[in-house]
C-alpha cells in the first residue's frame, strides 16, 4: 500500500500538524473525551491538553491515555512528522492500526494498549528505525508478527501479549541487537522458537507463554548474557531444558513437563586446564601480549586476565580480544571441556584452526575474526550456536 499523508494543507507545518488533530479529535470522538482541554481553539498546539510541541510548533508528543477515547486512529496522524511520542493506551479505540504511522520516521515509543483495536499489525512500522518501545498488548490485533520488525535496531521493548496474533516467531526478530524485553504471551502462535533469538545479546526478559508453540527449546538461548527471565510455560514444546536455563525454569520444569538436559560430562581437571593454558600462552607468544597479568603465576585461573572459570575452577570463558597474540592455536585448547566461550578477535594469529576445537562439547561461542588464518574451516565448527566463522573468508574444509 503507498502511504501518504493528508493533502488538505502545506504539508510538514504547524497548519498540516493542527489538521492532523482536527481529524484525529474528530475521529476519536473527542466531545466526549474526559479532557479535551483547548482543543479545536486559537491556542497554540503545545496547550492543547496531550500535545507537546518542539520550538517551531510542530507536534512532538500525543499523549491521551486512559482519557475516554473511542472511535478508529485515522490515517491523518501519518502527517505529523516530527512526532516523537505516541501514548493513546488505555482507551475504546477501534478498528485497525494505519499504515500511516510507518511515515512517522521520528517516533521513538508508541503505546496502543488496552484498547479493542484488531487487523494486522501494519509491515510498515518496520521502517520507523529510531522506533526504542512498540507497545500494543492486550488488544484484537490479529495475523502474523511482520518479519519487518526484525530491523528495528533501536527497539528495547517488544511487547505484544494478549492478542489474537497466529503464525510462528519470525526469525528475523533475532536482528534486534537493542531489545530487552520480548512478550509474547497470550497469543495464538505456532511453531518453533527460533533459535536466531540467542545472538539478543541486550534481551533480559522473554515471555512467550500461552501459546501453541512446538519443538525443542534451542539451546542458544544459554547464552544470552543478559537474560533475567523467560516464561514458556503452556506451549507444546518437548525434548529436555539446556543446562544454562535451568536456573531460569527450574519452577516451570512440572508445567512445562520437561526434565533437564544432562550436562556434558565434564573431563580433565583445574591442573589439565592450567596445562593447556600454559601451551596456549607459549604458541601465541604470551611474554608479547598487551596483557598477561597473572598468567604463568600461581594464582587462581580465574584471575588470569581473559580467563573465567566456575565454581570449581574449571575455565568456561577465554577473552583475549586484541591482546596481540600472534602465533598459531595449539590444538591442545581443544582439551578445555568446560570451555563455552572462546574469543580471540583482533589478534595477530595465523596458520590453521585446529580441528580439535570441534571437540569442545559445551562450546557455545567461538568468534574468531580479524586475524590472519589459513586454511579451511572445520565441519566440527559449524554446529557452534554463535560463532563468525562466515566472516574469515575461509571455505569449509571438505
Amino acid at each position: 500500500m503507498t502511504l501518504s499523508p493528508t493533502a488538505t494543507v502545506p504539508a510538514g507545518s504547524v497548519a498540516s500538524d493542527r489538521a492532523a488533530l482536527v481529524a484525529f479529535f474528530e475521529a476519536t470522538w473527542g466531545v466526549n473525551w474526559e479532557n479535551s482541554s483547548n482543543w479545536l481553539t486559537d491556542r497554540p498546539l503545545g496547550e492543547w491538553h496531550g500535545v507537546d510541541t518542539d520550538g517551531d510548533g510542530r507536534v512532538t508528543w500525543l499523549h491521551l491515555d486512559a482519557n475516554g477515547l473511542s472511535g478508529s486512529i485515522p490515517a491523518e496522524v501519518g502527517s505529523l512528522t516530527k512526532l516523537e511520542s505516541l501514548n493513546l493506551g488505555a482507551n475504546r479505540l477501534s478498528g485497525s492500526i494505519p499504515v500511516e504511522l510507518g511515515l512517522l520516521t521520528n517516533l521513538r515509543w508508541v503505546w496502543l494498549h488496552e484498547n479493542q483495536l484488531s487487523g494486522p499489525i501494519p509491515a510498515e512500522l518496520g521502517r520507523l528505525t529510531s522506533l526504542e518501545m512498540l507497545f500494543f498488548p492486550s488488544n484484537n490485533l490479529s495475523g502474523p508478527i511482520p518479519p519487518e520488525l526484525g530491523g528495528l535496531a533501536s527497539l528495547e521493548w517488544l511487547v505484544l501479549h494478549s492478542n489474537d496474533l497466529s503464525g510462528p516467531i519470525p526469525p528475523e526478530l533475532g536482528g534486534l541487537a537493542s531489545l530487552e524485553l520480548l512478550a509474547l504471551y497470550w497469543n495464538r502462535l505456532n511453531g518453533p522458537i527460533p533459535a536466531e533469538l540467542g545472538r539478543l545479546t541486550s534481551l533480559r526478559n522473554l515471555w512467550v507463554s500461552n501459546n501453541g508453540l512446538s519443538g525443542e527449546i534451542p539451546a542458544e538461548l544459554a547464552d544470552l548474557p543478559n537474560l533475567e527471565s523467560i516464561d514458556l510455560r503452556d506451549n507444546r514444546l518437548t525434548g529436555c531444558i539446556p543446562v544454562g536455563l535451568q536456573h531460569l525454569l527450574e519452577d516451570q520444569a512440572a508445567d512445562l513437563e520437561l526434565p533437564f538436559c544432562k550436562p556434558e560430562p565434564a573431563q580433565g581437571s583445574v591442573a589439565s586446564d592450567r596445562a593447556v593454558l600454559v601451551a596456549f600462552f607459549e604458541a601465541t607468544w604470551g611474554v608479547n601480549w598487551h596483557d598477561s597479568t597473572n598468567w604463568l603465576s600461581d594464582r587462581p585461573l580465574g584471575e588470569w586476565h581473559g580467563v573465567t572459570t566456575d565454581r570449581a575452577g574449571r575455565v568456561t570463558e577465554l577473552r583475549l580480544e586484541a591482546n596481540s597474540l600472534a602465533g598459531e592455536l595449539p590444538a591442545e585448547l581443544g582439551s578445555l571441556a568446560n570451555l563455552r566461550r572462546l574469543n580471540l578477535q583482533r589478534n595477530q594469529l595465523s596458520g590453521p584452526i585446529p580441528p580439535e576445537l570441534g571437540k569442545l562439547p559445551n562450546l557455545l561461542s567461538l568468534l574468531l575474526r580479524g586475524n590472519a588464518f589459513t586454511g579451511c574451516i572445520p565441519e566440527s565448527l559449524r554446529g557452534v550456536a554463535r560463532s563468525d566463522l562466515d566472516q574469515l573468508g575461509l571455505p569449509d574444509c571438505n
